[in-house]
Formats: C-alpha cells, structure tokens, sequence
C-alpha cells in the first residue's frame, strides 16, 4: 500500500472514503481524508496522536471479531470526525469532514460492510509505520 497515493477504504454508488498519508512528527501523523457522500464532497487534513490510532487499532480489531461496536477517529486539530458503528448486520460510517467553525464543512453517513474495517486497520497500522 502506497500510503501518499491515498488508500481508498470505501468506494460505492452512494459514497466514497479515503486516506491519504501526508507528514508526521514525533507524537502525531496528519493525512488527507476525503469523503463523497450523495454527490457532496470533502477533504480535510486531520491530525491524530500515535497513541490514539493505537487505540483505535485495538477497538477495530474487537470490532471485527465481535461485529459489534463503535469506533471513533478524532482529528486534534478540530471537531472533525469519523465514527464507525455496527447498527444490526450493517456497518454506519458516519462524520463531519471540516471544523464546524470553518465557512464550508461536510456531514456524512453511509452504509458499508464490515471488510472497511480491515482496510482502515491496514491503513492507520501503516501510518504508523511512516
């Protein structure tokens, strides 16, 4: 995976989903996330701390196993978000793209299958190899 291409995790009729890898420092990693949600469509660069995608890692992967749960992706710059969730057999992605207090941000929600949730683990697994 050429993590500054992007890695698309989501692609559909109704929407898409990427990440991008852009820079990292010592305690944090920023990547580009675009989202196209019912022909609207975003990018933010959304930093997150090491720490944090480490426990996001260790929550996606209950996730997959149990097909169970929530699982929340915080940008530290912002209010930006991406949260994953299991409603039933099915997997809600949803999320604001953009802070609130910015002119122009976009909030999400589409449907998927629980294999995004073994691409994303690929993905932040890598960011942290950057």
């Amino acid at each position: 995976m050429d993590m500054y291409k992007g890695e698309s995790l989501f692609k559909s009729k109704y929407g898409e989903w990427s990440i991008e890898y852009l820079y990292h420092s010592e305690m944090y990693v920023t990547s580009c996330i675009s989202v196209k949600s019912y022909g609207f469509s975003g990018a933010h660069n959304f930093s997150m701390m090491k720490s944090t995608i480490e426990s996001n890692i260790e929550e996606l992967t209950v996730m997959n196993e149990s097909l169970a749960g929530v699982c929340r992706l915080l940008d530290t710059d912002s209010d930006s978000y991406i949260k994953l969730e299991f409603k039933g057999d099915d997997l809600s992605i949803a999320g604001q793209i953009g802070g609130s207090y910015n002119e122009n941000f976009m909030q999400f929600e589409f449907i998927a299958d629980q294999t995004v949730i073994e691409l994303l683990l690929g993905v932040l697994r890598g960011l942290l190899m950057e």
